[in-house]
């Protein structure tokens, strides 16, 4: 048996405490209710900000996700209504999507979808 100092209830948002706390050297356990890996509810997508946070735990991670086949640049977000209409939000309005690298990334479209 293995022996942790904090647990954490629920990955989703414990996924990033529990890496703050390795970095520290703390020892923690993650659980969560359900089996991974399973599909992102919020469209398969990592924001600027989570980018950024992403940086400060371990500087080469983005950089690591980055380089992946399965993944492509973000800039921005859009909902989506059932009527049709829709509602782009860019992560950060000053962005040139011409010429500046995407502060976001999202996972690539699957085959068939």
């Amino acid at each position: 048996m293995q022996r942790a100092d904090i647990c954490i209830v629920g990955a989703a948002g414990g996924a990033t405490a529990a890496l703050h706390l390795a970095k520290k050297g703390i020892r923690s356990v993650l659980v969560d209710k359900a089996s991974f890996p399973r599909d992102k509810i919020c469209g398969d997508a990592l924001s600027g900000k989570v980018v950024g946070e992403l940086k400060r735990i371990a500087p080469e991670l983005p950089r690591q996700l980055e380089a992946k086949q399965s993944v492509l640049p973000s800039w921005g977000i859009r909902f989506v209504a059932p009527n049709g209409r829709n509602l782009r939000i860019p992560f950060r309005p000053d962005y040139k999507v011409a010429t500046d690298p995407a502060p976001g990334i999202r996972s690539a479209p699957k085959a068939g979808f």
